[in-house]
């Protein structure tokens, strides 16, 4: 089988399916494909149509008519994310032998568009279930890299076909928690170096499909201080392809930008994998060292003494709730950089109380183009039995721009409850 890494400007297959990877590059080619990622449900032996759209987009006067070649292969993910194109049929979950195109080579002139029939047949035979293959467009023209590397340009599509039958449950469970440290020696090597970036350790969850029906994760989690019985740090978990395959597992991760002393720490861990009634919960027991402690407070100064990536208002939250009553809050993340800034919101209690779980954040992790800026909804729902007096939370954004450190901020919210609400 023939390695498709090696010059795949392809696709990665992202929430919404694959996308590319490479746009720049693609682009040079001229060759557009589009959609890239369709679905399909259909009962075995019935036949269905998509249809692949190929745009020869013009970007040059002299342009050419470009070539390409469609073939089928199978596609999996591996656990970081990563896309293996397999050959047609290998993987149990594939629907390349069901799938015939109109057109496997095809030519366009500039300005032109072409579409390409799928027709996409499940035998009776067929199980209920999900499965998977991807269109590669190869394109005939090749480029070359800066170092005159010569490099094949190719574009994936994926198709889903989901085989009717039954309903699919949605099944997953946490196979792993660790926290993972930079190479020994690496962060005190780059300690003295001016403008080096210290690798943040971060905390890894490995999320298994155990069940035959895809979906999309996400996950969040607490470090909760033994001795002091209390957390110090909450994050979202993210993954670079979120989306989960049946029978597949998913590293989601989360960096660890707090300065925690040494001693005991418990991680806890609750993942949504879009099923209608459970979740899946890890809690892990840690122990930090105090070298781990010392590189973690060296990280948290270092953060210090840069500028912020972005900009943010207000800086504290004081608001006054009845029991059983729902406020929105506001909060202003603005980018102040001349690149594109990834951005993480999330919130957790700072007393005895678990008030995190009074408050929802309306967008957790989203990106900032460059001088973008971003209202972020805080809603806080008290519950009707709380009792009268102040409650505290932190609302910590995370910000990194490309090529930089983590920054790490906390917004003090404090939640005044005034009375109980009497109940019959």
């Amino acid at each position: 089988m023939k390695k498709r890494w090696r010059t795949i400007l392809t696709g990665v297959m992202a929430m919404a399916g694959i996308v590319l990877l490479a746009g720049a590059r693609v682009a040079e080619a001229g060759l557009a494909v589009s959609p890239l990622k369709q679905e399909i449900s259909l009962r075995p032996g019935e036949a269905g149509k998509l249809t692949l759209n190929l745009v020869h987009r013009v970007h040059k006067q002299t342009a050419g008519a470009e070539s390409a070649t469609l073939s089928i292969m199978d596609v999996t993910v591996l656990v970081g994310g990563e896309l293996d194109f397999k050959d047609a049929s290998t993987q149990k979950n594939s629907a390349s032998k069901w799938i015939t195109m109109s057109q496997k080579e095809v030519t366009l002139e500039p300005g032109k568009a072409l579409p390409v029939e799928l027709t996409i047949t499940p035998p009776p035979q067929a199980a209920p279930g999900e499965y998977y293959s991807a269109i590669i467009v190869s394109l005939a023209k090749r480029g070359k890299t800066g170092k005159g590397i010569e490099v094949q340009y190719e574009i994936a599509s994926g198709v889903f076909v989901t085989v009717l039958g039954q309903t699919l449950p949605k099944q997953a469970k946490i196979s792993g928690c660790v926290v993972e440290w930079p190479a020994a020696g690496a962060a005190t090597e780059l300690a003295g170096v001016a403008g080096a970036i210290l690798e943040a350790p971060a905390v890894v969850v490995t999320l298994q499909n155990t069940g035959p029906a895809r979906f999309n994760g996400t996950g969040r989690m607490r470090i909760i201080d033994l001795a002091q019985n209390r957390v110090v740090m909450t994050a979202v978990l993210t993954s670079r392809r979120p989306c989960v395959f049946g029978g597949d597992s998913r590293r989601f991760e989360a960096p660890l930008t707090k300065a925690l002393a040494a001693g005991k720490y418990a991680i806890k861990v609750d993942m949504d994998y879009e099923s209608t009634w459970a979740k899946a919960y890890m809690t892990e027991t840690i122990e930090i060292t105090a070298a781990q402690s010392a590189l973690l407070t060296r990280i948290k100064e270092r953060q210090d003494s840069t500028a912020l990536a972005v900009s943010i208002s207000p800086v504290k939250h004081v608001q006054a709730i009845m029991p059983g009553a729902t406020r929105s809050l506001g909060v202003g993340i603005k980018s102040r950089t001349d690149v594109t800034v990834r951005c993480m919101v999330t919130a957790a209690s700072t007393g005895e109380t678990d008030v995190d779980s009074w408050i929802s954040v309306g967008a957790e992790d989203f990106s900032l183009s460059p001088a973008a800026h971003k209202s972020v909804e805080i809603k806080v729902a008290v519950p009707a039995t709380a009792k009268r007096g102040t409650y505290t939370a932190t609302l910590a954004i995370e910000s990194w721009p490309e090529g930089a450190d983590v920054r790490r901020t906390e917004i003090p919210i404090e939640i005044q409850v005034q009375a109980e609400r009497n109940l019959p």
